[in-house]
């Protein structure tokens, strides 16, 4: 059942309660007071569903396992540079717009981190989530909170636009300069042309990458029907 049903049948309880409330103060049969109680215990189930349905939580276990599959962990946990030539290091945690110099190969990015310049799966993992709940999570759960795609909130969906967030960077959801038409995907409240405007960001350098494209594809999946294809 779809929330805009929920929200209907919400609406008709409500009514019911209070038409049944009225008639018990007018008349007191105990018919009318039991119609009121079955109406109301209606209402109260049914604002749990939508509660439910609207409720926006973290990054799912299996959202990061998604992310960290296609970010792959290059280099064997020592900073790299991406296609692109950018400084990197674990699962696509970008040290900047740079190549890697001497300092980030002695660098700690945890707390507790065992070796200067390296990270083990378990740190990147941590470092991971860390910088999706601070910076990528943010502008994809106002999205789903406040912004366009209010109450039409799925786990898959909240997952998807998290990668791709942090594939592309947190103004890739917010329609910044270059994101345009994903913007008006957005704006349209339509998942179905989010999911579609996904496919055109598959370039690096304005060439398009295999691996990129496969990734859209598996968000864009993810996005309509919740099923992880992790790389």
């Amino acid at each position: 059942m779809t929330l805009a049903n929920l929200r209907k049948k919400l609406k008709r309880a409500r009514k019911g309660r209070d038409r049944q409330t009225n008639r018990w103060r007018r008349t007191r049969k105990a018919g009318h007071g039991k119609a009121a109680k079955k109406w109301a215990a209606k209402a109260r189930n049914l604002r749990k569903r939508i509660t439910a349905a609207t409720r926006v939580r973290w990054i799912s276990p299996k959202g990061v396992e998604f992310i960290a599959s296609w970010e792959g962990f290059p280099n064997n946990g020592k900073p790299y540079n991406d296609p692109v030539g950018y400084a990197t290091v674990g699962y696509g945690h970008l040290l900047g717009y740079r190549p890697v110099t001497a300092a980030d190969n002695r660098a700690v990015w945890v707390p507790g981190q065992k070796t200067p310049g390296r990270l083990t799966k378990r740190e990147a993992r941590k470092l991971l989530k860390q910088k999706l709940r601070k910076t990528y999570e943010p502008p994809v759960r106002e999205l789903f909170t406040t912004g366009p795609l209010r109450g039409k909130f799925r786990q898959g969906a909240y997952d998807a636009l998290v990668s791709f967030a942090f594939n592309l960077g947190p103004g890739s959801v917010q329609g910044v300069p270059g994101f345009e038409t994903l913007g008006r995907a957005i704006d349209s409240g339509s998942i179905g042309k989010v999911a579609n405007a996904l496919r055109l960001y598959d370039k690096a350098g304005g060439q398009a990458l295999p691996g990129l494209t496969r990734r859209r594809e598996a968000e864009r999946l993810l996005l309509l029907s919740g099923i992880y294809r992790n790389n």
